[in-house]
């Protein structure tokens, strides 16, 4: 039998804080979709953002407000950027290196995250810390280092170190060097 339709108001959903400011809010969970995809409503904080990274799910991106970049490694091992404004779409099939961060300033960068099928979920529950929404304090205390970026390997998530900025990374991922 298929899962149940389901509904969720605006401004419902369980939301979490990954790093210093990107806030998760759940719009499609596994449990909705019978473990076809999730979906969640993100709001990027100025400076946050993720590294180059790759995991065996496909994600996309739709853009709802502010502007972010968007990045992904192509065949050629080549780093591909676009300015992705409201109505930008991105799909990144899994397994391709890819990046975003906020150009934005204040919390005004919002978008939709696809994943299919799911595999960031079971990595928000485990490393996000509980808000009540974007910008809330957190309701838990922040994983050791070490721990948050355990979660995210055990999870299927590689950061590759060869393409991390300059400026040593961005959000909660630094160069160790």
């Amino acid at each position: 039998m298929p899962a149940p339709a389901t509904f969720r108001p605006a401004g419902s959903g369980d939301t979490v804080r990954l790093g210093p400011g990107e806030y998760l809010t759940d719009k499609a969970t596994s449990e909705n979709t019978g473990g076809g995809y999730t979906m969640f409503e993100v709001v990027s904080a100025e400076g946050s953002g993720v590294p180059l990274h790759e995991h065996p799910w496909a994600e996309a991106f739709y853009v709802l407000a502010g502007e972010y970049e968007i990045r992904w490694v192509d065949d050629d091992e080549q780093v591909q950027s676009v300015t992705a404004t409201p109505g930008a779409f991105v799909h990144v099939p899994g397994g391709r290196l890819h990046a975003y961060r906020p150009l934005s300033s204040g919390l005004t960068c919002k978008m939709l995250s696809i994943n299919q099928p799911v595999g960031l979920e079971p990595i928000a529950r485990k490393a996000g810390l509980r808000v009540d929404g974007p910008g809330a304090p957190p309701q838990d205390e922040p994983l050791p280092m070490e721990e948050f970026s355990a979660v995210f390997r055990d999870g299927g998530i590689r950061v590759d170190p060869r393409y991390l900025d300059a400026d040593g990374g961005v959000g909660a991922w630094r160069r160790d060097d």
